[in-house]
Formats: C-alpha cells, structure tokens, sequence
C-alpha cells in the first residue's frame, strides 16, 4: 500500500461526503481510507457505510479529540505514507499523487504539506515559523500592514509570501499532510494532550529535530473550508487555540519562554478587548460577539496554570 489516507470527523456529514467523492475521483495512487468518527451523532456513520463501503470506518462512541482521532486510525494504516486530510477538505486534480511522487523523489524529506485554497479559490495562509517571542511581535494582525513596504520583512514573515514556491518550511497548517509512516512509528504520531490545534506544530517541531526536512510543495492543491467543525463552539475553539501553544511551549521551550509569552498574550487580550468594547458601544455588526470571546479568554487566563490540566470541551457521546 502507497498510502492510507486518515479523515477525522466530528458533525460535518456534507463536507465529509465531498471530500470522499473528491478522493474516489481524483486519487490514482494505490491508498486506503481510514475514516474515524468521533461521535457525531449526526448520520456521518450511516452515511459512510452506505455510500462508501470501501472506506474502513472506526465510529468512537466519544469524542476525545482531533489528535486522539487519528491516533486511533494509525494503527490500521499499511501505507508507506500518511495523508491526514481534515473531513472539510477536497482534493483537487492530482494532489495526493504529487505527494506520493515528491516523498519518492525526496528522501531526506520527512513531511510535506499542499497548498490550501478557501471555498472561493482564494489562497489560503498555512505556512508559520515555529515559536518565538519576537516573531509574535511582527506575526500578529496589526505589525506586517504598518510595514508592508519593508523588503526585509517581507522576506522573514510569512504574511506576505505568495505561497507560490517550494519551500523548506518550520510547520504547516494540519488540514493536509502527507508523512512518511517510519517516522510516525519511530517519533510516535500526535500528542493527545493538545485535544485539537498545536498537534501539527507539536509533530513538525519533532521532525524536524530528528534531522528531516518539512517541506511546502505548491504544486499539491487541496480546497479547505476552514473551521467548519470548530465553528459549533466557537468560543471553546477560540480559547483552546491559545491553550494549545501554551502546552507547545511549555512541552519544548524554556520557562521564561512560557511567561513571556503569557505576558505579551494578556497585552494583546487586554488591547483587542477594549478595541471591541468601543467598536460594541457605537454598534459595530459583529463586535459584541468578539468582545464576549476575548473577555471568555481573558477570564480563562486569570487560573491558567490550573485550566491547561482541564478540558474545555468534555468528551462528548455519540447520543449527546
């Protein structure tokens, strides 16, 4: 087997359907299809079975996470190569077959990652660096359009590439990657603290450090629409966000990493609060559901400590 494709589901039955249909049309590779089902409850599994008997189906009778999702598919793989493809996802022509094709042909590559378009076929931004304090100073939504006259910036951030090149690159965003399954054997796969988001950061930082190259191949394109699953708890989604790169750092970098990064994350709650407070005063469309985000936030950074142990969403059955 070439290469066993892994689909996470949780309560997103249409866009699973596309993405299925797109990899019976579109992938030529030899592969199999491992889907796992975390507890939709919503027809996803019945859907499945009826309409693609071909795909093995783990139906879990809880949700315990993204990462926990795959993880329990792994094991069924045989391929050479995993493809973790998030259920909102369509392959698009060939990608999955340039995949397999860049991996033969590059083998000092240990991960490689597509590039992702949005539902309007407008590019979409999957390409970071790996944590650093003064990067978050210049990768925020504010910094690169003060400066974005500034060659030199434009060469460092990521913001502003084009994502027309192929690039050796620190992480990319996990809705589509292709890795060898050696290494997801010898380095282990995600790590199941993170629950969801920070899982790919956390497996390319280890990759890496074994001495494999990542890299981003723009020939690969694959059509995302993005946060379809998170967007049923927002609010939850958007804190863990934050939880998430707490646990990276605290997992791989260095105390004063971790405070600091508490620090210039506290600043910049407390700026976007009081930025939607006013825009939620004069009756901003939009602005009142942001200030109630950042202030749920805030509001969960005041015991920090404590609520990186607890989960934000508790898992959840298949009758929930």
């Amino acid at each position: 087997m070439k290469v066993s494709i892994i689909v996470v589901n949780y309560r997103v039955p249409k866009l699973l359907r596309a993405c299925l249909q797109s990899i019976r049309e579109q992938v030529k590779a030899e592969c199999e299809v491992i889907v796992t089902d975390n507890a939709s409850g919503d027809g996803s599994v019945e859907m499945v079975r009826e309409e693609f008997p071909w795909v093995h189906l783990i139906a879990n009778p809880t949700n315990d996470g993204f990462a926990a999702g795959n993880n329990i598919a792994l094991p069924h793989a045989t391929g050479e190569y995993v493809f973790y493809l998030n259920p909102d996802a369509e392959v698009i022509a060939d990608a999955v077959d340039a995949l397999v094709t860049y991996l033969d042909t590059h083998p000092d590559v240990g991960l490689v990652a597509p590039r992702l378009i949005n539902t309007d076929d407008s590019l979409q931004k999957s390409v970071h660096r790996f944590y650093s304090f003064w990067d978050t100073l210049i990768d925020n939504r504010l910094f690169p359009y003060l400066f974005k006259n500034s060659k030199r910036l434009k060469s460092y951030n990521y913001a502003f590439w084009p994502h027309d090149e192929e690039r050796e690159i620190d992480w990319a965003k996990g809705a589509a990657l292709m890795v060898r399954k050696s290494i997801l054997d010898e380095l282990g796969a995600f790590d199941e603290q993170f629950w969801i988001y920070g899982e790919e950061i956390d497996l390319c930082y280890r990759i890496k450090k074994a001495g494999w190259k990542i890299v981003f191949f723009p020939n690969a394109v694959i059509r995302h629409h993005e946060k379809q699953s998170s967007r049923q708890h927002s609010t939850v989604m958007f804190i863990q966000n934050y939880k998430s790169l707490y646990l990276f750092i605290r997992k791989h970098y260095s105390r004063l990493d971790f405070e600091l990064y508490r620090a210039r994350a506290v600043l910049s709650i407390l700026i976007w609060l009081f930025t939607f407070w006013i825009k939620k005063m004069s009756g901003k469309k939009g602005a009142a559901e942001e200030f109630g985000k950042y202030a749920a936030l805030f509001k969960w950074h005041l015991k920090l400590k404590e609520n990186l142990h607890k989960p934000l969403l508790i898992n959840q059955s298949a009758k929930s």
